[in-house]
């Protein structure tokens, strides 16, 4: 299948779904994605069954499985949680099979936690695999500063670092998404890998950790058409908008994917767990929430409008 083949809704039986902590999709089979919904590339069977198990593993952090039957066959779908060194959710697997039939290869995925005032580098187990160790290093875990970039292909620190500078400066709603390469540890072969992760603040709305996964993407590919950026076109839409206005994903529980006034300028803190509906008063979030959905399943042609109380920067 080359790029161009794949459109939304052509998902395929057993392929493996990957999206990052905030639900946001990364991959898809072989096709690799840069944070769009999982709603708009997965086809029917997909929405209605893997969706919830998503959302579903994405909170518990437990795995989870559902039979159901479609048109008279039989299916199995299932979703795994890819915990970080802590064991906060990164990343979530899921797929469906008819029953009886194996699913794809599992992708070769690990998580990490950077520590942002230390510079020190957490890994998982599966981690280590990837890069071809065949366990951490004399029971290490973790990395001093970023002295992993070392294993990256000769020309690839400087890019790295750019990364690293991004996630001192991003924001919780900024998905970070870089593709590098590097000499596997156990063989010497060059492989290509793909991290994926947030910006994590504390309580001073100090940049705490940089949270994620990596995933090996030797033979994918991006599922999406690279002349037309999704995210540059909707950020520009927006910045032509005077009104403040915020775009949040109802496949996500309402998750922020942007906006194009900062939260303080209206006097509003951008919520710690990037949900939109935190920053509504809690006696008002089910009607919002009903009304949000409702407009989105019925949108009228002219503006829909509600009033709600929203939690003030203030608290």
């Amino acid at each position: 299948m080359s790029q161009s083949d794949r459109e939304p809704g052509q998902y395929r039986a057993g392929e493996w779904v990957l999206v990052e902590a905030q639900g946001r999709l990364l991959g898809i089979g072989k096709s690799l994605f840069n944070g769009q919904s999982p709603r708009t590339q997965l086809n029917t069977l997909g929405r209605r069954f893997l969706l919830p198990l998503l959302a579903q593993t994405a909170s518990t952090g437990e795995p989870t499985s559902k039979a159901f039957t479609e048109a008279g066959i039989d299916y199995l779908a299932q979703s795994e949680p890819i915990l970080g060194p802590s064991g906060v959710v990164h990343a979530v697997l899921a797929c469906y099979v008819r029953e009886g039939r194996r699913a794809d290869r599992r992708p070769e995925i690990g998580a990490w936690e950077w520590d942002a005032p230390k510079l020190r580098t957490h890994w998982t187990p599966d981690l280590f695999r990837v890069y071809g160790y065949p366990a951490p290093p004399a029971g290490q875990s973790f990395w001093e500063a970023p002295e992993w970039f070392g294993l990256t292909e000769s020309g690839g620190f400087p890019a790295l670092m750019e990364v690293l500078a991004r996630f001192q400066t991003g924001r919780l709603a900024d998905l970070q998404i870089h593709l590098f390469r590097i000499s596997r540890a156990d063989t010497g072969a060059i492989q290509r890998l793909r991290l994926a992760g947030r910006t994590y603040f504390d309580q001073d709305g100090t940049a705490a950790w940089f949270r994620g996964v990596t995933v090996r993407v030797d033979g994918h590919y991006l599922g999406i058409d690279e002349q037309f950026n999704q995210q540059q076109y909707l950020d520009a839409a927006l910045m032509l908008n005077p009104a403040p206005v915020c775009v949040a994903d109802l496949s996500g529980d309402l998750r922020v994917m942007l906006n194009n006034t900062p939260w303080e300028r209206v006097r509003l803190d951008m919520p710690q767990d990037g949900l939109f509906i935190s920053a509504v008063h809690p006696e008002d979030r089910t009607r919002v929430r009903a009304f949000l959905q409702g407009a989105a399943i019925a949108p009228s042609p002219g503006p829909s409008i509600t009033q709600a109380r929203c939690v003030a920067g203030s608290g």
